[in-house]
């Protein structure tokens, strides 16, 4: 049986390759996230070796606040502290450094970046000491005093910057205007991972910053003979309480960390859809198995005629997937190098630039080829299950059959235990959204899919007879032969069509779940914004927005009655970290309703707190209770919850106020500002005037009460672009499964197509008719994935419910798309297959 296997694979190279093509395509998506995700983390980790190369210490607050994904914020220090740590034996040199959010104005008047859809816009202080400074000149010079600065490489070439040239800073201070002196490189890399980096002077940097007398931390070089850890322990007598020393190996692991946990999101998400694309491959895989052990069952018969046992017919089906699974995983991680290269654009389109470095990291690739090699197998062999035990089961007698078409019944019991099993994963997902434990929203997914594959051919019949109705009225006798043929064999129609189902169910649900998100935003918008303009930064949360000079200088308008900023801070409540909202008590009322139903502006004050009502509850306190605060000055606050709402939309889970937020030492940025007019005042005449004063910050866009309602579910189409950038992959596979399934049935129907010509039918006839078929059994996926992507999307919705997510949306309009799209899928990907059966010599096919 060995030597019979291994020549019937290599007497059937094409049925090899249609097979093991699955298996590749499945597979070289996860090999080439774990390539691409390796390598950007030791890009990364190399960097940061680099540039923490010559730091022994560093010295720095202990008070953080820290809320998930590398977003922490951590408190100042005094900068007398330079002089004392410089004082210590075995000090060589120290560098006081400190950071805070700059955004740089390119050559044609845009601003640099975005911090709300990508990397950050960093103000850093420039290093006197070259062996202690993070940045290298490559052109120019050093940033030495007020009025100048310096650029990374990245950002000066993205804004067409010069040496020489002047440049507009907008920070929490306000909008200065620069010398650009020099340019350089952060370590080895243009940029910090995309970041934008404007480079000052130290005591400009405190000026421009907001941190005058201040500091992020002091970074130290020992002398000659003492080791870090040395360093530290001597520097350490000398620091005050919340302030600690680290080692230079400490510090370069712990931004290594950083850049992990901030990529952690991402790299969940590629691993996600790298899931995926194995799942619509497996289904593709055993379609393509079933048809061919169909085909095969004279092959089979003659074996067990010739004294082959059940168990080695099974062996052989399962030898075949194991070198198919083995051969395909290989070809896979090979595609998925390439793959990998394609990842690495899209993160650049996002703004994320990547150090320099090799594209694969050779240490990593045993342990990538391993598990692409072990799961691809797998996938292969369990998906030949099912297929290799009805080989097994084939008679002896089997051999006398003329035919090598599939055979199929309709079976209740296949119904039910379909429809049973649709209904556990239903409740499967049911409990991961409410529970929440999402890893059985993910499970129930998968059970769903795997009923409506079981389910499938017991509705293939009567559903294509309704989809190719008017095809059959339309086309005639090519349109009849089409709808028949899907009819004729429900159970071949159902599988081929699994696998595109999968893809249109999670481009439906992800359409449905963007659709109703957004019209939840607008409604809630509209509901609760009652002005008439607003200045938006584009940026929500720490490290974005535009200095609250600029909401000061609105209000000073004489067309404006108030203007208020909303700013976005963190702190921790009860010990969890989190976002806060902050607004100005005296004037953010009059432009919001958040369903304020207790407490009132004239209770916010500085030792008060605003609560959602679910966050109350979650927290167990009532109006009048006190709840713990921290905030990044480390200072403990007990505030008195004064004021309770119920849209978190538009205030978060908790709000306090700007002066008890500014009293915290941390960065003030409003990421928008709202207005409204006094009376009598035209829309156009304020919107000049508003203009006029907003010219100043290139980062505020000024929009009307309508244009920002509109806008604020702008955001959800570039993270909808990127989920369906990735979807295509399944649907690429689905679409390889289609044209599988149409070659291999069209041998199948060898004679039946030859007749066909011996009696008049043309080749172009012949290739209408798989075509039409391929466009029912796209049609026939297509119409179910809709309806499993819209209970996956209400599903969603229904979860999201306690979040303010309470409309559900049906973009009917994108759904017809959808459906439209999947139906040019199938007629793509009968091309080959419709031209291959036209091209059969009708002699040869009538005696097939």
């Amino acid at each position: 049986m060995w030597k019979a296997t291994l020549k019937s694979i290599r007497g059937h190279k094409g049925r090899v390759v249609a097979t093991a093509a699955a298996v590749i395509l499945g597979i070289s998506f996860l090999a080439g996230t774990l390539i691409f995700t390796s390598s950007v983390q030791r890009a990364f980790d190399n960097l940061f070796a680099t540039v923490f190369e010559t730091t022994d210490a560093q010295i720095r607050s202990t008070e953080t606040i820290e809320v998930g994904f590398g977003v922490e914020v951590r408190s100042r220090i005094d900068d007398s502290l330079v002089a004392d740590v410089a004082a210590v034996d075995g000090v060589e040199a120290v560098e006081g450094f400190v950071q805070g959010t700059a955004t740089v104005i390119g050559s044609d008047g845009e601003p640099i970046g975005n911090p709300g859809q990508g990397p950050p816009t960093f103000g850093l202080s420039w290093g006197e000491d070259p062996e202690l400074n993070q940045f290298t000149l490559s052109d120019g010079r050093a940033p030495a005093g007020p009025g100048e600065m310096a650029l990374d490489d990245t950002t000066a070439t993205a804004g067409d910057l010069s040496v020489g040239d002047q440049v507009t800073v907008l920070t929490s201070t306000g909008s200065n205007t620069f010398e650009l002196v020099g340019i350089a490189r952060f370590g080895t890399s243009g940029s910090l991972g995309g970041a934008t980096s404007a480079l000052f002077e130290l005591g400009e940097a405190q000026r421009v910053l907001g941190a005058d007398g201040q500091l992020d931390g002091i970074g130290i070089r020992a002398a000659d003979g003492v080791s870090e850890q040395e360093i530290v322990d001597l520097v350490s007598s000398v620091l005050p309480a919340q302030v600690e020393a680290i080692t230079g190996t400490e510090a370069t692991e712990e931004a290594q960390s950083a850049i992990a946990d901030g990529l952690s999101f991402f790299n969940i998400f590629l691993t996600a859809f790298a899931v995926i694309a194995i799942f619509v491959s497996a289904f593709v895989i055993a379609n393509t198995f079933s048809i061919l052990i169909a085909q095969r069952t004279r092959e089979f018969a003659l074996l067990r005629a010739l004294g082959a046992s059940r168990d080695q017919v099974l062996g052989s089906v399962f030898t075949e997937a194991l070198i198919i699974g083995i051969v395909g995983s290989l070809l896979g991680v090979g595609l998925g190098i390439v793959l990998s290269l394609g990842l690495r654009a899209m993160l650049a389109a996002f703004g994320l630039e990547l150090p320099s470095g090799g594209l694969i990291v050779w240490s990593e690739m045993p342990r990538i080829v391993i598990i692409s090699l072990v799961l691809g197998t797998i996938v292969t062999i369990a998906s030949a299950l099912f297929p290799a035990i009805r080989a097994a089961r084939i008679a002896p007698v089997e051999a006398m059959r003329e035919s090598a078409a599939e055979t199929w019944q309709r079976n209740r019991v296949r119904f039910l235990v379909g429809l049973a099993i649709v209904l556990i994963g239903a409740a499967a997902i049911a409990y991961g959204l409410l529970a929440p434990e999402i890893q059985w929203a993910g499970i129930g997914a998968g059970l769903m899919f795997i009923g409506v594959f079981v389910l499938g051919p017991t509705i293939a019949r009567p559903i294509s007879r309704w989809l190719g109705a008017p095809i059959a009225a339309l086309r005639g006798t090519t349109g009849k032969l089409a709808r028949d043929n899907s009819m004729r064999n429900p159970q071949r129609t159902a599988r081929t069509a699994s696998a595109l189902t999968i893809g249109v169910a999670l481009v439906a649900g992800v359409t449905v779940l963007a659709s109703s998100l957004a019209a939840t935003i607008e409604d809630t918008v509209a509901e609760g914004f009652t002005g008439d303009f607003a200045i938006d930064s584009g940026a929500f949360g720490p490290g974005g927005g535009f200095s609250p000079a600029l909401t000061a200088e609105i209000a000073e308008l004489p067309e404006v009655e108030t203007a208020t900023g909303i700013r976005v801070g963190l702190g921790e409540i009860e010990g969890d970290g989190d976002f806060f909202s902050v607004v100005d008590p005296d004037t953010a009322f009059e432009v919001f309703d958040i369903g304020l139903f207790e407490g009132g502006p004239e209770t916010m004050t500085d030792d008060a707190i605003f609560l959602l009502d679910d966050r109350a509850e979650s927290l167990g306190v009532e109006l009048g209770d006190t709840v713990s605060v921290r905030f990044v000055d480390g200072g403990d606050r007990d505030l008195t919850v004064a004021g309770l709402y119920t849209e978190p939309a538009l205030a978060g889970n908790q709000a306090i106020s700007t002066s008890l937020y500014e009293a915290t030492g941390a960065e003030q940025l409003d990421f928008a500002s709202f207005v409204i007019l006094r009376d009598g005042v035209e829309i156009e005449d304020a919107r000049t005037s508003i203009l006029s004063v907003a010219e100043a910050y290139p980062n505020a866009e000024v929009q009307d009460r309508d244009e920002y309602i509109e806008s604020q579910s702008e955001g959800l189409n570039q993270i909808l672009g990127l989920i369906y950038a990735l979807l295509i992959l399944a649907i690429v596979i689905a679409a390889f499964g289609i044209a599988n399934t149409l070659r291999l049935s069209t041998i199948e129907r060898t004679r039946e197509i030859g007749l066909l010509r011996a009696v008049g039918m043309t080749r172009g006839q012949v290739q209408s008719t798989i075509r039409w078929e391929a466009v029912i059994t796209a049609l026939f996926g297509a119409m179910l994935g809709v309806i499993l992507g819209l209970f996956f999307g209400y599903a969603i919705i229904y979860a999201l419910r306690d979040q303010g997510v309470t409309r559900f949306d049906v973009p009917i309009l994108q759904l017809v798309i959808v459906v439209v799209l999947a139906a040019i899928v199938g007629l793509l990907a009968s091309i080959v297959p419709s031209v291959r059966a036209s091209r059969l010599n009708v002699l040869e096919a009538i005696a097939s």
